[in-house]
């Protein structure tokens, strides 16, 4: 193996992702690592708080709406898809309402992917080194680590990735054509959760099925194009019933940041490495290896590294230039981002690990760095339960003090989400409406008409009277007057003394 890493290359044409030559203790480790991850996404999901677009994913995939009214009135309302909803309604009924028996909804994709992983271990055995170094970057990044532990669809379309673009490797360096029924699996999810996600699906899928073509697998490249052509009809119907969706998709995104062309490209790097786990190890080694002819293995797939590669250009080039028009980038919308640089990362230093071990120390231990830490403080992102007890210790001063929660016009997500955290703290909350205190103040809450910077300046630093412009409390000149606006940790309080 004088002058490089070699990977293993068979007479028939194969190439071995690594595995031969890895540490006894390498899979351990990556084992190991992965099972922490588990149990501290598990601890999460059941310490954090709740969060507004939670409580969105509750109102949207409320059971007790009757199907049709859904699908007619519900959901048009919504710019992302309802396919997720659909999942999380039949999910509510096996689990029960609570945020933590909602999220543990993500169960699903994560035992499907864990299942996809051992199965592609026995089905491919001379890939197991590239199999462990994608689980590696997958279980240490922040697309396991925090999207587990919410009430949302970006860790189902992560799993999803994982499997889709791993088994698509693995076919591709193994030179296998059996179909596998896992991607097949994957690709429905990755076509009808997201539309960010789905265009990514598209080129990579497209990339994909002229590599199965040129190679012959003929059969695994016409079951990719059925699947993912029955997995489209259910959404060109739901948007053909929106009949304004693209006007929605791109128009109603005021609360996404516009940024430039080299903002643009530079925010979605920088959200790149939490979604690797910050391995600025993995980063550097990687550079070496391509920078130093002596590193490179001789057997890399350069073809599929370059297709990958290409594809993932090809897709962020789409969304820069549908951001030019609309404001599109958002750290969550780049999951497949994150994923098709996990297989490159795999590809590439794994081979380096075997003839290595220390290189395969570094990088483990930066991944193990990041777990830890975010195992530690993911709990501790409260939600909106600290302005609940803020709230309540205010209205405890003086019994009978009401509390009205909520803005106007009524925003559905946050009645569902104030009405979760004021449950935990006893109070009783009534509608948002004008109300004159008595002997007792009088409180408006609410979590999301908070004022910005700029209106409380605006209003001469006065948060109360700027809160009330943002939340519609409609409080009178002379209530405001006896009024004192309070900035809690999300949200806005505002207190009418008598």
């Amino acid at each position: 193996m004088a002058g490089g890493v070699e990977m293993g290359a068979q007479a028939d044409g194969r190439v071995h992702a690594g595995g031969a030559g890895l540490a006894p203790w390498w899979p351990r480790a990556v084992l190991a690592l992965a099972a922490l991850a588990v149990c501290g996404v598990l601890a999460g999901a059941y310490l954090r708080g709740g969060s507004l677009d939670e409580y969105a994913t509750v109102y949207f995939a409320d059971p007790h709406v009757p199907w049709r009214t859904a699908w007619d009135h519900l959901w048009p309302g919504e710019t992302n898809p309802p396919f997720f909803y659909i999942v999380a309604r039949f999910w509510e009924l096996v689990s029960g309402p609570g945020l933590f028996a909602r999220r543990l909804v993500n169960l699903l994709p994560l035992g499907f992917v864990l299942a996809w992983f051992g199965c592609a271990a026995r089905r491919y055995p001379a890939q197991r080194g590239f199999l462990l170094g994608l689980a590696l970057f997958a279980c240490s990044g922040k697309f396991l680590l925090l999207d587990f532990t919410q009430y949302r669809d970006y860790f189902s379309q992560y799993c999803a990735e994982l499997v889709f673009l791993g088994a698509a490797t693995l076919a591709y360096v193994a030179r296998a054509r059996r179909v596998d029924w896992f991607q097949l699996a994957a690709l429905p999810v990755l076509v009808m959760f997201h539309q960010v996600t789905a265009l990514y699906t598209a080129v990579l899928l497209a990339a994909v099925l002229l590599a199965e073509w040129r190679r012959g697998a003929y059969l695994r490249a016409v079951s990719l194009v059925c699947v993912a052509g029955a997995a489209a009809v259910p959404l060109l119907w739901f948007t053909w019933l929106q009949q304004h969706q693209a006007h929605s998709v791109l128009g109603e995104v005021s609360w996404i940041t516009a940024r430039g062309p080299l903002n643009a490209v530079y925010t979605i790097l920088s959200h790149l490495m939490p979604a690797i786990g910050e391995n600025y190890a993995a980063v550097l080694v990687a550079g070496a290896v391509l920078l130093r002819p002596g590193m490179r293995a001789r057997a890399l797939p350069v073809a599929w590294l370059r297709l990958v590669a290409g594809a993932t250009v090809a897709a962020t080039g789409v969304i820069l230039v549908i951001n030019h028009f609309a404001p599109l980038i958002v750290d969550r919308y780049f999951s497949f981002f994150a994923v098709e640089v996990m297989v490159l990362l795999a590809l590439l230093l794994v081979p380096v690990f075997a003839a290595r071990p220390r290189l395969a120390l570094l990088v483990g231990a930066n991944a193990a760095v990041y777990v830890v830490y975010s195992v530690l403080t993911v709990p501790l992102d409260q939600g909106w339960r600290p302005d609940a007890a803020l709230v309540a210790r205010l209205a405890g001063q003086c019994q009978g003090t009401r509390i009205h929660a909520g803005m106007r016009p009524d925003v559905p997500p946050e009645r569902i989400g104030l009405a979760e955290v004021a449950a935990r703290e006893h109070l009783a909350l009534l509608p948002p409406g004008p109300d004159a205190p008595g002997r007792c103040p009088v409180i408006y809450w609410s979590e999301y008409g908070v004022p910005d910077a700029a209106l409380i300046a605006r209003d001469g630093g006065d948060v109360a009277r700027a809160a009330d412009a943002a939340a519609g409390f409609g409080l009178d000149a002379g209530e405001l007057a006896h009024a004192r606006g309070i900035l809690g940790k999300t949200g806005v309080i505002v207190v009418v003394r008598p």
